[in-house]
């Protein structure tokens, strides 16, 4: 299911229900003199997007020399099933550490929502050197179960404290290890370093397991981006290890727009449970 997070859990679906651990008050609450989330500098309340610091080129990943917005239209076995939206909204503080601040939508369509309606939001901070995640406020509200939670990663120890907003308790912590990321950032990560070089892996904890995730050039094609124009990418698939064993997941290709920003204009998943596809669409489709 590690591939269908990549595609699906990049909007906040779920295919799965999460597993929560049981509370441990020992562990405490991992906030420097517990504040909250909302607390963070640059960090917003309820969710919502902070607003961006001026951004420039130097140094920085190619998806942060600029404002990027991207929307995705969801299909499953060949119906929208919902749509993605991916906001680089700049530069913050979390923690004392400059962080990247992504913010995330993720919705089911009008349709789909009839029966499984989802609108889910997470704003991720990744830490500017590594890339890696410092933390990530979720507010999930799927099909009358709401979720509001912030998932706390020590990357130098190797642990992620999930804690639950609402209850004010730590809902598991889990030992990984060190320089970890969730699938969403591990595709921010290829997108800026190491894209195509399978002997670069990085560690992602998608939930229940760890895997070491790298990626594979698998050619070139020219495709229609969001708005007709063909552009040059790169087709990736991704090369995925566990306990230095290669596991298969299916036929999962990603294109990759051949610039410095390497954008995801497509994403392909042939799966047990059928065909996912991620494509790049004009911002004003899809809310």
């Amino acid at each position: 299911m590690l591939l269908t997070a990549v595609l699906i859990g990049m909007a906040g679906f779920s295919l799965t229900p999460p597993i929560i651990g049981k509370a441990s008050a020992e562990n405490g609450f991992p906030y420097p003199g517990g504040s909250s989330d909302n607390e963070t500098k640059g960090a917003s309340p309820d969710n919502q997007p902070a607003k961006s610091q001026e951004l420039t080129a130097a140094d920085g990943p190619g998806w942060g020399r600029d404002h990027e917005e991207l929307y995705y239209r969801l299909t499953f076995l060949g119906m929208t099933a919902g749509y993605a939206r991916f906001t680089i909204m700049g530069k913050t503080i979390v923690d004392g550490r400059q962080a990247w601040h992504l913010h995330v939508r993720g919705w089911t369509s009008q349709f789909l929502s009839v029966f499984y309606p989802v609108n889910n939001i997470m704003d991720y901070y990744l830490d500017v050197k590594t890339l890696a995640p410092i933390r990530i406020a979720v507010t999930k509200n799927e099909k009358k179960k709401f979720t509001d939670e912030v998932v706390i990663y020590d990357q130098e120890k190797g642990s992620i404290t999930y804690w639950d907003k609402a209850q004010k308790k730590v809902e598991k912590k889990v030992e990984v290890l060190p320089n970890v990321h969730d699938p969403v950032t591990a595709v921010y990560y290829f997108r800026a370093r190491d894209m195509g070089n399978p002997d670069r892996p990085r560690n992602v904890y998608a939930g229940r397991k760890m895997w070491q995730i790298s990626s594979i050039c698998a050619g070139t094609e020219t495709i229609p981006n969001e708005f007709g124009q063909q552009v040059e990418t790169t087709i990736l698939k991704p090369l995925i290890k566990r306990d230095g064993k290669v596991e298969s997941k299916g036929d999962i290709k990603m294109w990759m727009s051949n610039d410095s920003r390497h954008i995801p204009i497509r994403i392909y998943a042939d799966i047990k449970i059928g065909t996912l596809v991620g494509q790049l669409i004009p911002p004003q489709e899809g809310g």
